[in-house]
């Protein structure tokens, strides 16, 4: 699947685990973007995916938020934010507690973000 570009709608798409894109008023979020075949912080060992993401990473529409929950490795994968950084240069937001991580600092060092408390 190809999402549009822009919606002016609210359209939810579903892309996998726990990802979702989210299109309202013209502005695209991501939750949780995770394109790895691995939730693990080495690409040889850890839980392999199951299923391709609904949405392939290249055709993402551009990207302004990333949303992260939290930093298990289900749910942050810093090989999808390097890209996803390189690509679109969103928006990231974070629990307060989440930018404390070393690998989340350090991954995240001079790309634009917010932590919420």
């Amino acid at each position: 699947m190809i999402p549009d570009p822009r919606t002016d709608d609210l359209c939810v798409t579903m892309v996998g685990h726990v990802t979702l894109l989210i299109q309202i008023a013209g502005i695209n979020i991501l939750t949780d973007p995770v394109w790895s075949d691995r939730a693990s912080p080495v690409s040889f060992a850890g839980p392999k995916r199951v299923t391709a993401p609904g949405i392939a990473l290249h055709d993402l529409p551009p990207i302004d938020v990333i949303l992260l929950s939290h930093n298990h490795y289900d749910h942050l994968d810093i090989a999808t934010l390097r890209v996803l950084h390189k690509d679109h240069a969103p928006l990231i937001v974070t629990p307060l507690a989440m930018t404390a991580s070393c690998a989340v600092a350090s991954a995240m060092r001079g790309w634009p973000y917010t932590a919420l408390r």
